[in-house]
């Protein structure tokens, strides 16, 4: 389970060019470009909106949330209810991605090579 805290943290990532983590969650829903961007204009943050309009139409690859998505986000994610008869029995942890790590103690380390963590429910 993610707290808000550790939410609002995924949210404010380093925007970048594939942004590993965001893809993975979004696809390509937040690119921004010259020619693109998921949200107005002035949603974004100042520094951001110099990077997207010096952005080329042919670069989809950066990754840009706008202020106002987030805030629409962390609303959804505040409102969530965590249903525990739908929670997973294992898990399985990309040890590439730094932000995912395993805080709920009723999961032990089953397996674990340099790509992966696996863990099994207690």
């Amino acid at each position: 389970n993610f707290s808000e805290a550790d939410f609002k943290k995924i949210l404010n990532l380093k925007n970048g060019v594939r942004n590993d983590f965001l893809m993975r969650f979004f696809g390509y829903k937040y690119q921004a470009n010259l020619f693109y961007t998921y949200d107005k204009i002035e949603h974004y943050k100042t520094d951001n909106q110099e990077i997207i309009k010096k952005t080329s139409p042919f670069r989809i690859q950066l990754q840009i949330i706008s202020e106002k998505e987030k805030k629409r986000l962390m609303a959804k994610f505040k409102i969530h209810q965590y249903k525990k008869n739908l929670g997973a029995d294992i898990l399985i942890l990309d040890n590439t991605n730094y932000y995912l790590i395993n805080k709920n103690k009723k999961f032990k380390l089953k397996f674990k090579n340099k790509n992966y963590k696996i863990y099994e429910k207690i």
